[in-house]
């Protein structure tokens, strides 16, 4: 009770408009005249499609940030997890990493988006494409990328955010940070409480019904504090977060489907020295998710998922490009009553790349190499700048994933010898930005991609259990194409943006089998905006769209295709003078306008026409 007291007396304290939340981004003071950044994705995105989304006043879940890109998430109802599907793959085949540590869930394999809240995130960046070659298994479909920086020399600032909507649906969150020539820290708070109370048409029962064990309620702490000396700076990032919510129901039922507690903690301290073109990072890194599962009162199970990461990287600048050799060491533990014993296994892996330039191509290549599956990854990319803005990549490499420890060890009737996921992809595209004329800017990117995976990894029915079992062979074809118009137009600026993906899945259960699209995944993904700006006024409608998707593994039942609209308004203003840099921002929307009746996922009704209104404050 008291977090929440305090969250609301903050929130209160002031009112006004906001800015994002941008320090200054002054370094500490270092003997060496050139220095080079250091970090693993420099040496992961040449000749792929990178998707940097920018969380400025964004407040809320990782989910509903990642939306607005046309990322398809299936949410199981509005309390439920929310599992991402990037070009086709499975939600296990695409890898989060958070501050440079992956922690997808080892039980799971998976990360469930409506359980990561964003509040305080610096950098969210979506890499498209495999990329086992730098981050190891899962990352087949895409990495998702989520960064706390270090903002040294920059000044007291302090912001507060606020949310409500005609759901019953509250949120706050609180952020308080500075930095000098030596220390930097930053606290951020957040705290969600959505209860989710909706009204629907139960089309089994074909009556209007009203939404029940549909809460979410949502805490998270994250300490960020660095110190620089020199050449040398340690980093330390602590996170903890707690979700309860209540895992609804299904159409037709009056049953609800249990309740969930999910307690995660997250830490990192880091070490990094430089010298002239010589960069070393050494991280040391330990998660825990401890989940709670109640099918009743006197029903359920418990699940505790630990981790500890040893990384080491050394990059060099020579005067023909840039190297980065390291060393990845992971220990992964599930505890479950559906295990028979405690489960550990180790995880070590070496990796190398190299990145330079040939005339106007910078290109990439790099390797890793997994002691436990003796498996061998990599991948060549190049990026060419030709003419009048236009420039053309490639990628092509080689990823796999591992099973997971449930695929491994829980407990079934029959369990199946697995192997782990081992295939190959690539893709090309072209970027234009051309200049054409003042007061008018273009960007444009087409991105045709392909992927041939063998044993992909799915849990089918056996007899009256479920177990994991590979599959055949997996192919995923597609293309993606993004778009962003901006004109000025007298004192309005209009901007359009389109992004666009359309993916066939299919795989084969077995070798003499016919080629059947994979099961939940949708063949068209896109979100249209139209945003038009006057001074510090703002309004957007949102377009989003969902193609169909096949239910069952015979591709019998579909769930068809459905389209949102959505409104959002903002206004920014100073704090009426009293602070010098404050700045306010208010929100006021509405989703889903037109009241569709839409399922994400089958049985699971989603929610209709909600208003929201959202204050974000920074001093």
């Amino acid at each position: 009770m008291l977090h929440y007291v305090v969250h609301i007396a903050a929130c209160l304290a002031s009112l006004g408009d906001s800015t994002s939340w941008e320090p200054d981004n002054r370094p500490v003071p270092m003997v060496d005249t050139v220095r080079i950044r250091a970090e693993r994705i420099e040496f992961a995105n040449i000749g792929r499609r990178e998707l940097k989304l920018h969380p400025g006043t964004g407040f809320g879940l990782l989910s509903q940030n990642m939306q607005e890109a046309a990322q398809f998430f299936k949410e199981y109802g509005v309390s439920g997890s929310a599992t991402i599907s990037k070009r086709g793959a499975d939600a296990t085949q695409t890898q989060v990493l958070w501050n440079g540590l992956p922690i997808n869930h080892p039980m799971l394999g998976m990360m469930d988006f409506n359980g990561v809240s964003t509040f305080g995130m610096d950098e969210m960046i979506l890499i498209e494409g495999g990329n086992s070659a730098m981050y190891g298994s899962g990352s087949v479909g895409g990495t998702v990328v989520l960064n706390n920086q270090i903002h040294f020399n920059s000044p007291l600032r302090i912001r507060l955010n606020a949310e409500a909507n005609s759901l019953g649906n509250f949120q706050s969150g609180f952020q308080i940070g500075k930095g000098n020539n030596r220390n930097y820290f930053n606290l951020t708070s957040s705290w969600m409480d959505r209860a989710n109370v909706f009204d629907f048409f139960d089309p089994i029962k074909q009556v209007n019904r009203t939404s029940f064990n549909s809460h979410l309620n949502l805490q998270n702490i994250r300490l960020v504090a660095a110190h620089g000396l020199n050449n040398h700076q340690f980093k330390i990032i602590s996170e903890l977060g707690r979700v309860d919510r209540g895992l609804g129901f299904l159409y037709g039922s009056n049953q609800d489907l249990g309740r969930q507690s999910d307690l995660q903690s997250r830490n990192l301290v880091q070490y990094d020295y430089h010298q002239k073109r010589f960069h070393f990072t050494q991280k040391a890194g330990f998660t825990s998710d401890r989940l709670v599962y109640s099918e009743t009162e006197n029903s359920g199970d418990t699940s505790i998922a630990n981790m500890w990461f040893l990384q080491t990287e050394v990059y060099k600048q020579t005067q023909w490009g840039r190297a980065l050799l390291g060393l990845d060491y992971q220990i992964q533990e599930g505890k479950s009553g559906f295990y028979e014993t405690t489960k550990q296994r180790i995880l070590p892996a070496i990796f190398s790349a190299w990145k330079g330039d040939l005339g106007k191509t910078a290109y990439l290549v790099n390797a890793r190499y997994e002691f436990k599956e003796q498996v061998l990854t990599g991948g060549i990319g190049t990026h060419t700048a030709l003419f009048n803005g236009l420039s053309f990549k490639t990628d092509i490499h080689r990823s796999f994933r591992r099973p997971t420890l449930n695929d491994l060890y829980w407990q079934v009737s029959q369990r199946n010898n697995l192997t782990p996921e081992i295939g190959w992809g690539t893709e090309v595209g072209l970027v234009w930005h051309p200049t054409i004329m003042p007061g008018l800017d273009l960007k444009a990117e087409l991105t045709p991609f392909y992927r041939e995976l063998n044993n992909p990894i799915i849990w089918l029915p056996q007899g009256a259990f479920w177990a994991a079992q590979n599959l055949y062979f997996g192919r995923y074809t597609g293309v993606q194409f993004f778009t962003q118009l901006s004109k000025k137009i007298g004192a309005f600026s209009l901007q359009l943006k389109e992004h666009f993906e359309w993916v066939r899945s299919a795989v084969r259960v077995k070798k003499e089998s016919d080629f059947l699209h994979q099961i939940f995944v949708p063949d068209i993904m896109s979100t249209t905006q139209l945003s038009v700006a006057l001074k510090r006024v703002n309004l957007s409608v949102i377009w989003q769209k969902v193609g169909n998707r096949y239910t069952t593994t015979d591709n019998s039942s579909i769930l068809p295709f459905y389209q949102l609209f959505s409104l959002e308004s903002s206004f920014k203003s100073s704090i009426w003078g009293l602070l010098k840099n404050g700045h306010s921002q208010w929100n006021f929307g509405a989703h889903n306008i037109l009241n569709v009746q839409y399922q994400n996922m089958p049985g699971r009704p989603m929610p209709p026409r909600n208003i929201y209104l959202k204050l974000n404050i920074i001093m």
